[in-house]
């Protein structure tokens, strides 16, 4: 006896094919339209199907299952070693709240100094204790801006190395900085201390990022960070190392997007260890600006191929997807993306045990983002190392997939995309205490699978009948 997985999402692509997508299994089947007659049926009506290969064959994609209390208990366990993996630990360290910017779109307040050495000293403790319970500690940096305080980076990144060293674990650091201190040199010292993987924005040509990212006397800043970056560019030999140039884009700064994009190609991204990151800019409650100069969106904060694509399937969207598809990287992009959603490395960390950040005074957060919220503030890092949890931290941890009305998560059929998390942050938020935040994901999946699917030939991801 076969059933149906809830987890099967089911639509007409451009092409009129019929696409199966098994968010649980991750695997995707399109049947084209001369074949949805034989296929179908098996689908929605097993048991009325004498096609016992065929059956077989949707049982192994995840398509049909014999025991759906199986199935949701299959996912129930996905939730639970992603709640609490060990794998690694996810830390965010900020040496300092303090920033040489003011960008008028900033979500910070930058209310708290910089960090002294009792609270390394304390870091360092509780390195050691985390890494008792993990194989690998995955650091970011994050500020403010980190490189105000480059010495404490260096003695702390020191520390850890050290440590990591001893036990014998892997230790990977990352930074997301302006980039206006990050010269040759400081570049180095970050990459003494494993930093390889570089965060940095630039919101468009001089004209635009000059005014949305100034120095704090009002000074630009374009000509500096793009100075450096070229330096680090032309002498750094390594292929290990990675650059996201972000873009930020406002109402205005859109404008120049075209040209900005030409320069980028012209100038960094002919190297492969550079790639270009492009976003809305985000409309936060410490915002300078007024709503009109933002540019409304709905897709995790991307403004990506996704964006250009209509989610109906009609003759005028069709010839759009051809046009947009017509150099065939939007595939890989999808491929790329959508394999991510199913290995859930999109998943905010924010929900899971093994994720901390640690402000400049000791403070733990849950989020990067949500600095000013009284929830995000978790508890206090002691000098032994432990941190002393406050009740907010259950608010981001949950003990259930379950939804703060009693809804199950498991019955959606975006839970192994997901896995109940959302954006813990958006759920803590005032306005958000009566009704329930989900990740904006289907509409996000389908145009996936419409370029993945919109193709003659099947690509390596999908399967054909």
């Amino acid at each position: 006896m076969y059933s149906q997985s809830i987890y099967n999402i089911y639509f007409e692509n451009y092409n009129h094919d019929a696409v199966l997508f098994n968010t649980l299994s991750g695997n995707l089947l399109r049947i084209p339209a001369d074949r949805t007659d034989r296929v179908l049926p098996a689908v929605n009506q097993p048991d009325a199907c004498r096609n016992r290969e065929l059956l077989q064959y949707l049982e192994q994609r995840g398509f049909l299952v014999r025991d759906p209390t199986e199935e949701t208990e299959k996912a129930r366990q996905l939730f639970e070693s992603f709640i609490d993996s060990n794998r690694q630990y996810i830390l965010t360290i900020m040496p300092t709240e303090g920033c040489n910017f003011r960008c008028p779109y900033c979500f910070e307040s930058h209310q708290c100094g910089k960090i002294n050495k009792k609270i390394e000293k304390n870091i360092l403790a509780f390195v050691e204790r985390i890494l008792s319970e993990t194989n690998v500690l995955s650091l970011n940096w994050y500020g403010g801006e980190p490189l105000l305080e480059i010495d404490s980076i260096v003695r702390l990144s020191s520390g850890i190395k050290a440590l990591c060293k001893e036990k014998r674990k892997t230790f990977l650091a990352s930074i997301t900085t302006n980039g206006y201190l990050l010269t040759y040199e400081n570049y180095l010292k970050l990459k003494a201390g494993n930093v390889l993987s570089y965060a940095v924005t630039l919101d468009g040509l001089p004209e635009y990022h000059n005014k949305t990212r100034p120095l704090a006397n009002g000074d630009p800043s374009f000509e500096t960070i793009f100075s450096n970056l070229k330096q680090i560019q032309q002498l750094e030999k390594s292929h290990l190392v990675r650059f996201a140039i972000r873009t930020n884009y406002t109402a205005e700064s859109i404008k120049g997007k075209a040209a900005w994009e030409e320069y980028l190609n012209r100038n960094l991204l002919f190297d492969k260890r550079f790639q270009y990151v492009p976003r809305f800019a985000w409309n936060n409650r410490n915002s300078q600006y007024a709503d009109d100069q933002y540019i409304p969106f709905e897709l995790n904060d991307n403004i990506n191929l996704l964006h250009e694509i209509p989610a109906e399937v009609t003759p005028e969207a069709h010839r759009k997807l051809e046009g947009l598809l017509s150099d065939g990287s939007g595939f890989a992009f999808a491929e790329q993306h959508l394999r991510s959603l199913v290995k859930g490395d999109q998943i905010c960390p924010a929900g899971c045990r093994n994720s901390i950040v640690l402000g400049p005074d000791g403070t733990a957060y849950k989020c990067q983002v949500a600095l000013d919220s009284p929830e995000n503030k978790v508890g206090i890092l002691k000098e032994n190392g432990e941190i002393a949890f406050n009740d907010h931290l259950s608010r981001w941890v949950k003990q259930k997939p379950v939804l703060p009305d009693g809804t199950d998560c498991l019955r959606c059929v975006l839970f192994p995309l997901c896995r109940s998390t959302g954006c813990p942050a958006k759920t803590n938020l005032p306005e958000n205490v009566d009704r329930i935040w989900c990740a904006p994901l289907l509409k996000e999946v389908k145009k996936y699978l419409h370029i993945l699917t919109y193709r003659k030939s099947p690509s390596d991801m999908e399967d054909r009948i």
